[in-house]
């Protein structure tokens, strides 16, 4: 199956979840939403290749294991070998773990901390011998932390309208201290030693533990009073981590100081910051364009890796930064910064253009790739990082591409002889809140016409551009978003949209001719037959008897009006279907490639559907569909045997 853009260092899902093991090699990684993107996985970053294993909630790396609560049996521990996932043991733990949000497993000094939400449970796991305590706490945990040495664990909680943080006895499983102080529910917590720190809203608070109960000694002393430590202007506060030297990192906003917990005063500061990653000695940061590590002590810029735009920090060791955009992982320090372009996307495609044996694809990433059929590099780039808004419509005709950054149009001359592609003009805005939908050049005019969707509570426009400065020729007003263009002769073009088509003569630059479909479906996913007499409209929608999504085709009869087929329901679409010029209808499923007899309403023929698919494309020939997954994954898929008409036999 040949493959467009590398699969190496692209996980199974868009992951948002991943930190490095132990042996600083192996990354780990997990979708943030349940379903098919919670799958774990172990990346070798040496190699780029990715092993994925069971479903989790959650996840934590302990030593050259791995634990995680299995989403199929929230109530139990999954163990698992690091580096191939293979199972090692299960570890039941008696109450489902919670799954709001993906800090549900800390670790630290052999000690896993499990947040259980119902009831309001923190499990403490030794990862010596096995065994689990439950510790009841007063409120909901909202995060956790284990010192690292094991000993203590520290629970923020939400009660009401202020907040808590339960000091826990990791030894004993025993609840040490019961903080107060804190006016909202407590966002973030660290412990190390005797201090404990603490974020709620906008403040971050500060205790200083008693020493630990004489053996024999049933009380504690009296929990400490908090003291404010840090205030972060009008926005939430989260508590980074804290430092070698004993400093309090503070990240609000696009700001982050590092506070002495003793005097209360801050020690250094640095705006214009995304995120912010603590590991040991080590401080991750970044920024648009740029990733940077500080000396968390002096908050002293170490070093800088420039990069295509905003991006995640996947994990940290002391060799190596690896970020995240989408569902790529980049390892900075291995390459000096993040390479020229990415391998491929890393986000679902929106738009595909064939010209022959080459083909263009926009995705959300943000980047546009022009590829050769058959050859796994693409042959020319555009770099859209720093745009705001992705290219929703593409259009590739011999050496010019077309894209629609921003609701404006743009123009790439393809010279063949340079990888990147040269800007050669751009349009002006023509739409401030929506994205151009469509793009078509008029063979022979000088002229590029042009759509634009139809805000809410707005109207769409049909433009045309002069095709060489791509300056406005002529604009109208559309009450509804145009999607796709058909020739119906050398001069007429059908638009379709929601709920109606338009009849556009590009001699005359003009419309002659408008439809509405008032009280049909006219979804956002349809087609037109080759003959122009059928409209095949698909989408999915939420079943009310049933739980799991479901999806539809209706068949429209253009030639009179007449539903052909009204509502044939069908499994889920997870994408856009494509009809090919013979008229063999497609559409992408969760467990299969589905092809239609558009006339008997129903399928006749199913093909093995990648993970995560989300569009299909027939090629030009008709024989052979480009697939796109939801990690920005392109691959071809070989079509059924059809006849000479390009129908099946």
């Amino acid at each position: 199956m040949q493959t467009y853009g590398s699969d190496a260092f692209r996980s199974l899902t868009r992951s948002t979840r991943s930190t490095f093991a132990a042996d600083g090699r192996t990354l780990l990684l997990c979708g943030v939403l349940s379903g098919p993107t919670d799958v774990l996985q172990a990346m070798d970053v040496e190699t780029g290749a990715v092993v994925g294993g069971d479903r989790v909630i959650g996840f934590v790396p302990v030593g050259d294991l791995v634990v995680a609560a299995l989403t199929d049996n929230p109530s139990t521990l999954g163990v698992y070998r690091v580096r191939d996932l293979a199972p090692v043991r299960t570890v039941p733990v008696g109450v489902p773990v919670d799954d709001r949000g993906w800090r549900c497993l800390v670790a630290g000094g052999g000690r896993v901390a499990i947040r259980c939400g119902e009831p309001a449970t923190v499990v403490v796991l030794d990862t010596d011998t096995w065994q689990a305590r439950h510790v009841d706490l007063p409120s909901r945990p909202t995060d956790m932390a284990v010192g690292d040495d094991g000993a203590l664990v520290a629970v923020g909680t939400a009660q009401g309208r202020t907040g808590r943080v339960v000091v826990v006895d990791a030894v004993a499983g025993t609840v040490r201290h019961v903080l107060t102080g804190p006016r909202k529910a407590v966002g973030s917590v660290a412990v190390r030693g005797d201090l404990v720190v603490a974020s709620a809203g906008n403040q971050v608070l500060a205790w200083t533990l008693p020493p630990a109960p004489a053996p024999g000694t049933r009380r504690s002393a009296a929990a400490p009073k908090a003291r404010l430590l840090h205030t972060v202007e009008n926005v939430e506060a989260t508590v980074v981590g804290l430092t070698p030297g004993g400093l309090v990192l503070v990240h609000g906003r696009s700001v982050i100081a590092a506070v002495d917990p003793v005097a209360g005063q801050v020690v250094w500061s640095a705006d214009s910051t995304n995120w912010s990653r603590l590991a040991g000695d080590r401080l991750i940061c970044t920024r648009y364009g740029e990733v940077c590590e500080r000396d968390p002590e002096s908050g002293t810029v170490r070093r800088t890796w420039p990069v295509w735009r905003s991006v995640g920090i996947a994990g940290v060791t002391p060799q190596l930064v690896a970020v995240g955009t989408g569902a790529r992982v980049e390892p900075l320090a291995k390459q000096g910064g993040a390479p020229d372009h990415p391998a491929g996307h890393d986000s679902p495609v929106h738009d595909v253009s064939f010209d022959g044996e080459r083909f263009a694809t926009a995705a959300r990433d943000r980047w546009v790739f022009v590829w050769s059929r058959g050859q796994a590099d693409p042959v020319a780039v555009i770099d859209g990082s720093d745009q705001s808004r992705p290219s929703r419509a593409v259009h590739l005709t011999g050496d010019e591409l077309y894209t629609s950054y921003g609701g404006s149009v743009q123009r790439w001359s393809l010279d063949g002889s340079a990888r990147t592609a040269a800007l050669s003009a751009e349009s002006g805005w023509l739409q401030s809140r929506g994205d151009v939908t469509l793009i078509r050049p008029l063979p022979g005019s000088g002229l590029v016409l042009v759509a634009t969707e139809a805000p809410r509570r707005g109207l769409g426009g049909l433009h045309l551009l002069d095709a060489t400065t791509l300056s406005t020729v002529d604009s109208s007003a559309l009450d509804w978003t145009l999607y796709a263009a058909d020739p119906l002769d050398e001069h007429r073009l059908l638009l379709r949209g929601d709920r109606y088509t338009v009849e556009y003569n590009t001699v005359a630059r003009r419309r002659v001719a408008q439809k509405a479909y008032t009280g049909r479906y006219y979804a956002r996913i349809h087609h037109l037959y080759p003959d122009r007499s059928l409209l095949v409209e698909a989408r999915s929608y939420p079943n009310d008897r049933d739980p799991s999504c479901r999806g539809w085709l209706a068949v429209t009869d253009l030639t009179d009006g007449t539903v052909r087929h009204d509502r044939i329901e069908t499994e889920e679409f997870t994408g856009r279907g494509d009809l090919s010029a013979a008229g063999m209808f497609v559409t992408p499923h969760p467990d299969a490639i589905r092809l239609w007899d558009l006339d008997a309403g129903k399928v006749v023929h199913e093909l093995p559907a990648p993970p995560l698919i989300n569009g299909v494309w027939w090629f030009p020939d008709g024989e052979t569909l480009l697939v796109s997954t939801d990690t920005g994954a392109l691959h071809e898929v070989a079509g059924p045997h059809l006849r000479a008409d390009g129908r099946l036999p």
